[in-house]
């Protein structure tokens, strides 16, 4: 939808949505992280609170598309490094 065809309710409103969309992703990227180096217990993450595989898909999704340097294959091997350093440490929640 063209942006300058909205009435400036459905502006504010569209501009909340991507600030709330920005703000789960961030969050999802700063759990993934913690589990990743093992930063647990503290302010940031809870060991019960484990990486979903829903969680890991849209994780996956999220880097390959914002990802403007790196190749795709470099991305997929970070990602599967990623996994593994979470599973070594139990992050992942059972499916």
């Amino acid at each position: 939808m063209n942006n300058s065809k909205l009435s400036k309710e459905d502006k504010k409103q569209a501009a909340l949505e991507n600030h709330e969309e920005n703000e789960r992703i961030h969050a999802l990227v700063v759990k993934i992280i913690s589990w990743r180096s093992g930063i647990l217990d503290g302010a940031i993450i809870q060991k019960n609170n484990k990486v979903t595989p829903k969680e890991w898909e849209e994780y996956k999704k999220h880097l390959l598309r914002i990802s403007k340097v790196e190749s795709p294959e470099r991305v997929k091997e970070k990602l599967n490094d990623t996994y593994e350093s979470i599973k070594k440490r139990g992050g992942f929640e059972k499916p």
